[in-house]
């Protein structure tokens, strides 16, 4: 599994680094047919098999696989409500104002000084880690927080490309589907890759 990872975890960070190098949503490789039709992949499979992965881990994995399941989404939900807040209060340094104007890097910090609270919180009082197994616990987290800003940004990427608003109109007034599970789809890999490479000594395999 974690090769598969690899690639998807290499695939978002060159979006992202697309995101920040092309003022106009319409250049560069992802706007492309190919680009666009390895986004499909790398963006929807992922998110899908994350989750039924970490729910199946093999028994003896701390903590339990439906739990870790839902600290990931406690991750993203956590990241983007400090993110929220923090940037509202103290956003003045755009992230990317050619692709989402509203998001800053106060938000940014926000976020994960959120994400810091709750990984120290449940890694030492939930799951009882401690020592060098808490801090890469919540290196961990950190880092998941931070990559799920790449999925936020890259939705807003595609959808000025299109030339639309919102992503679909299925959840009226929640800017589609993809709006809901943009974050997560950048999280999952990353979380799940440092995981198995830190967790199972096969890595997954």
């Amino acid at each position: 599994m974690w090769p598969l990872l690899v690639v998807v975890v290499l695939w978002w960070l060159w979006a992202y680094i697309e995101v920040l190098a092309y003022q106009d949503a319409r250049q560069g490789f992802l706007a492309s047919l190919p680009g666009k039709l390895l986004s499909g992949f790398f963006i929807l499979l992922p998110a899908w098999l994350v989750p039924l992965m970490l729910r199946d881990l093999p028994h003896g994995t701390l903590p339990d696989g439906k739990w870790l399941t839902l600290y990931l989404l406690m991750i993203v939900w956590t990241a983007d409500t400090g993110a929220y807040f923090a940037g509202h209060r103290w956003g003045k340094t755009k992230l990317a104002p050619h692709v989402s104007p509203g998001k800053t890097w106060e938000g940014v910090a926000g976020g994960l000084t959120a994400v810091l609270v709750l990984a120290s919180a449940l890694g030492a009082f939930s799951w009882q880690f401690a020592g060098n197994e808490l801090a890469t616990w919540i290196a961990l987290s950190l880092i998941t927080a931070f990559v799920s800003v790449f999925g936020d940004l890259f939705e807003s990427r595609a959808k000025r490309a299109a030339g639309v608003k919102d992503s679909g109109t299925i959840f009226p007034g929640h800017g589609g589907v993809l709006d809901r599970i943009d974050a997560f789809t950048a999280a999952a890999p990353m979380f799940a890759l440092v995981w198995l490479l830190w967790r199972t000594p096969s890595g997954g395999l």
